[in-house]
């Protein structure tokens, strides 16, 4: 695995400060840096979807998981939420359930899946 570039470790900060569109700044920063990291792909859609922009948001984490050689069940799961936050629950279900596949012990996801009250996913 490549080092992740300063870039991307200030942008998990900024988002962590709840500092959104500072974290996507640095986010994209990142990527100059270092294209082809899923993990830094993951985190912009991250940041996007907290910013309200969940369409943008599935098209990183879409990204993120081809990146990732189609190895990230962290893509999978983000995508399921950012599904599950537009009220599409059949493919938010679709996208745990593939998560699930990879890391058949992904706890959050276990546990999106076995609630019956969605609205938790929206602080995800």
């Amino acid at each position: 695995m490549t080092e992740l570039p300063t870039q991307y470790h200030e942008g998990v900060a900024l988002f962590e400060q709840g500092k959104i569109e500072a974290a996507i700044e640095k986010f994209h920063d990142a990527l100059m840096v270092e294209p082809s990291s899923h993990e830094i792909m993951d985190a912009l859609g991250s940041a996007l979807q907290a910013e309200g922009n969940v369409a943008e948001a599935i098209r990183h984490y879409t990204m993120a998981f081809s990146l990732s050689g189609s190895t990230s069940d962290q893509a999978l799961l983000h995508l399921g939420i950012a599904y599950a936050v537009r009220e599409e629950l059949e493919q938010a279900t679709k996208y745990f359930e593939r998560a699930l596949t990879i890391n058949p012990s992904n706890a959050k996801v276990h546990t999106l899946m076995s609630t019956s009250d969605r609205s938790m996913l929206d602080a995800s």
